[in-house]
């Protein structure tokens, strides 16, 4: 065996640590049922061969530096678990045969699947640090389990996506906008020029001073000085508590509709709807429900600048991309204590502060100051910081836009995707992803918080609908 040519980074050392277990879970639908050896011959020539870390294990060097160490040889059939019958009737109750085909007790069996495996936060460490889960044929379904040390969301299901076949060949240029612009800035004038070079200038100290808000913040919560005296206060630290995986989709042109109301982004509707859906929620079972307060919510924001067309993309020409986890993120605080007559005030309120984050160094911020406080204090110290801060999160979420193609294993197209990840004492973990014109949302919720998690499902639809009509 020979040493990769990578150090294993302080953030992923940070996610291999015993207090803080991270697994990435990628649901993967198809029309009909999987093809067991296509799918491990396509893994095996795309997903695995386009991303060394899936290859390696984590060494320590003689000098007891983590290193990413290539195995000489790979065996897919260690990675890929293929579940019997007999496992799936001990997982639920068998139902009628018309109740198997419907597609809501579907969505119901794999939740309940994708739970089970969220309990267990280990993986085998003989091997590198990913699985596949393939459910009974009747299912069309396998679950991609990927270790954050490996690297993040974007970075890991590109090559997944890669490996698979694209039905629509409309090749879009790689940043040929941008390209275009690099070509006519050259063309501007000398005045142009210099108001663009004030006006960059204006922007980088607006970024500064929206970036001190931040650090107070993220101080208050590391150090446990900053509780939600809210009804969930006592219940907001998550560590341990039993969790609940419920799905959730909802039709991208609805809200591409409330998006152009208020002229916001894809992003800001979900936060808003999420934000709209929680007050619904409260509302309908609790009577204190005006005492909501002030919920703190983490937005997890990629610092990379492609998107996951451009990595598929990138790797489909088998150009390099950057491995690792390059995420950063928002700390947002919601008043839920008042309840708005316009339905669409969630989220202006929500585009109103995620466009001030987007004008500050917040995410990078978080990000960079991890990485130097890992470094400086090591892993198990960073590990207490980050719980402490987490702590005080009442809900996390993060939105990634999928690929813009239907994809397929052969003539089997991808219906549904979905992601969560596990190990992050937070109540509430929302994770949404576009694909071919759905949102697929992936709610986690701590038990003790939300009792019902269907019903705040439900209040999250109708959120949307009621802004859609007003």
């Amino acid at each position: 065996m020979g040493y990769y040519d990578e150090a294993v980074s302080p953030k992923a050392w940070l996610f291999l640590q015993p207090g803080l277990p991270h697994v990435i879970h990628c649901t993967i639908s198809f029309q009909d049922p999987i093809d067991v050896p296509a799918l491990k011959a396509s893994l095996s020539s795309g997903f695995i061969k386009n991303c060394p870390r899936l290859r390696s294990l984590v060494a320590t060097d003689d000098k007891g530096q983590g290193q990413w160490m290539e195995l000489p040889s790979f065996d897919i059939d260690k990675h890929v678990i293929i579940m019997s019958e007999e496992e799936e009737d001990d997982l639920g109750e068998r139902s009628n045969e018309k109740k198997r085909h419907d597609e809501e007790e579907n969505d119901a069996y794999i939740d309940r699947f994708v739970n089970s495996l969220l309990l267990t936060s280990t993986m085998r460490t003989d091997i590198p640090l990913w699985d596949v889960h393939i459910m009974p044929r009747r299912r069309r379904c396998f679950v991609l389990r990927l270790h954050h040390a490996l690297g993040d969301f974007l970075s890991l299901i590109a090559p997944l996506f890669a490996s698979f076949d694209s039905k629509n060949s409309t090749s879009t240029m790689l940043n040929g906008v941008t390209k275009q612009q690099r070509l006519t800035m050259g063309k501007i004038s000398f005045v142009t020029k210099l108001v663009e070079g004030a006006r960059r200038s204006w922007r980088s100290m607006m970024m500064v001073w929206n970036t001190i808000p931040y650090v107070a913040v993220a101080s208050l919560l590391s150090m446990r000085l900053k509780e939600d005296k809210t009804i969930m206060r006592g219940q907001t630290r998550a560590v341990g508590m039993p969790r609940t995986l419920t799905s959730l989709t909802l039709s991208l042109e609805d809200m591409k509709i409330v998006k152009n109301k208020v002229n916001a982004t894809i992003n800001d509707v979900f936060l808003g709807i999420t934000a709209c859906g929680l007050r619904k929620y409260f509302n309908l079972i609790s009577e204190e429900s005006s005492n909501l307060g002030c919920l703190t919510a983490l937005n997890v924001v990629s610092l990379r600048k492609e998107g996951l067309e451009d990595l598929i993309e990138l790797i489909v020409e088998d150009k390099a991309i950057k491995w690792g986890n390059n995420i950063g993120h928002f700390l947002l605080g919601f008043d839920l204590r008042e309840e708005y007559v316009n339905p669409l005030t969630y989220v202006q309120k929500a585009k109103e502060m995620l466009d001030t984050k987007k004008m500050s160094y917040e995410a990078q911020a978080s990000h960079d100051s991890s990485e130097l406080m890992i470094s400086m204090f090591g892993s198990r110290v960073y590990v207490d910081l980050a719980c402490s801060m987490l702590s005080g999160i009442t809900f996390m979420f993060s939105n990634v836009k999928g690929p813009p193609n239907v994809m397929g294993l052969g003539k089997n197209n991808i219906t549904e995707v979905g992601f969560t990840t596990n190990g992050l004492p937070v109540p509430i973990d929302v994770r949404m992803i576009s694909y071919n014109g759905k949102a697929f949302l992936k709610i986690l919720t701590a038990t003790k918080l939300i009792h019902d998690p269907k019903l705040l499902c439900m209040c999250i639809k109708d959120a949307l609908k009621v802004m859609m009509i007003y």
